[in-house]
């Protein structure tokens, strides 16, 4: 749960790093209303004693155990990452706004009966579960439960994913043109447009077909120069689930120099493979290796990092600060390759996401990676499909 935020984030607003359920803060002392993250971070350490505001300690100890990777370039962005709004009550439906004197009722816009909650807007308003339904999400299990996040997470995993996340979209701004505009969204204009979100969703998460005829053999392969060769890899149980990254640095002929590892605690794929490519290349550059050659199994953080970067990504910070490092007086090249012959960084990963520790070093092989290290060194082959 790295936080990958610029220097003008928000310290306070930006949602806490803890599930919902624990410890709540009681109140925002006034002096704490501006802070940024900057106003609290020194020399890459937290220094909560800025704070006017007292936080109890299971606060105290989550944000203390979350590093930080700042970069000046970027103007804003997310703070917690993992942090989702709505899961915490916090999106700005009538209820929250009436229990904070912001409005005179707490009445559901659309059906004017019931309390509008979170669950009640998204889910159990009539007027939204005629829609669910018209949508063809008509089994009785999906409108049972109290647990907002359970029943997200269920959603947003389920065989109709895609759908589901289009239509919790189109829900919220059909909520708020009727609440800002006095503008009525009919279930037959919702439906298209929520079917048109749905294919353009697939569309862009859709797999690319294999060209690939058959299996093959494929082995880690040692460069013909005189580079040290970096493996990484990020690993986790599946998105927002516990994460970790890892890699490894060798010679050219295999032979391993050292190897590191880290716990991103609740993260995405992409967020711990990016964070395993920017701890790999600055462990590299702080032992003075020069030329490196850095092996990944996914193009993804590649193409980020090798591309102009949007300031509005929600990884804008890391993928900045991997994009500062390249630019740096070395010799560094980004190269893909399968899977299969990623097996040393890959295992690293997954020690990572099993250990408390933020990052660490290591000089000795532990005992499960020093037969992949020598399988490697031995260009032991693997059958790919």
């Amino acid at each position: 749960m790295l936080p990958m935020v610029a220097q003008r984030a928000n310290f306070l607003f930006g949602g806490f790093p803890l599930e919902r359920g624990s410890t709540f803060i009681l109140y925002v002392d006034i002096h704490d209303v501006h802070l940024t993250i900057a106003d609290v971070i020194q020399d890459d350490t937290w220094v909560l004693g800025r704070l006017y505001t007292q936080h109890p300690s299971p606060i105290v100890k989550a944000i203390c155990g979350t590093p930080v990777c700042l970069n000046g370039r970027i103007q804003d962005g997310f703070t917690w990452k993992g942090n989702l709004d709505v899961c915490h009550d916090a999106a700005p439906t009538r209820s929250l706004l009436h229990n904070r004197g912001m409005l005179d009722t707490n009445n559901c816009p659309r059906c004017l009966n019931s309390s509008e909650s979170i669950m009640h807007c998204f889910r159990d308003c009539p007027f939204v579960k005629h829609l669910w339904l018209a949508l063809g999400f008509d089994n009785i299990n999906f409108y049972l439960g109290n647990s907002l996040a359970t029943w997200l997470r269920q959603g947003a995993f389920g065989a109709n994913n895609h759908l589901f996340s289009a239509a919790l979209l189109w829900i919220w701004c059909a909520r708020n043109s009727l609440c800002m505009e006095n503008e009525i969204i009919y279930i037959f204009f919702l439906k298209v447009k929520i079917y048109n979100l749905t294919a353009l969703i697939r569309s862009v998460f859709s797999s690319t077909l294999s060209t690939d005829i058959g299996g093959r053999y494929v082995t880690w392969h040692p460069e013909e120069s005189m580079a040290v060769v970096l493996n990484v890899d990020g690993n986790g149980f599946g998105n927002f689930g516990i994460s970790g990254f890892g890699g490894v640095v060798c010679r050219n002929d295999g032979s391993w120099l050292y190897w590191f590892a880290g716990n991103a605690g609740i993260s995405t794929i992409i967020h711990v493979e990016l964070s395993a490519l920017y701890y790999g290349l600055k462990a590299a550059w702080d032992r003075e290796y020069m030329d490196v050659i850095c092996y990944f199994d996914s193009t993804l953080p590649i193409q980020l990092v090798s591309t102009m970067m949007n300031p509005s990504h929600h990884y804008a910070a890391i993928i900045s600060n991997v994009q500062d490092l390249l630019q740096w007086s070395w010799n560094i090249q980004l190269k893909h390759f399968v899977r299969e012959t990623n097996s040393s960084a890959d295992f690293i990963a997954k020690l990572g996401a099993a250990s408390s520790d933020i990052w660490r070093e290591f000089l000795e092989p532990s005992e499960g990676l020093l037969p992949l290290l020598q399988a490697d060194a031995q260009q032991e082959m693997h059958y790919r499909d």
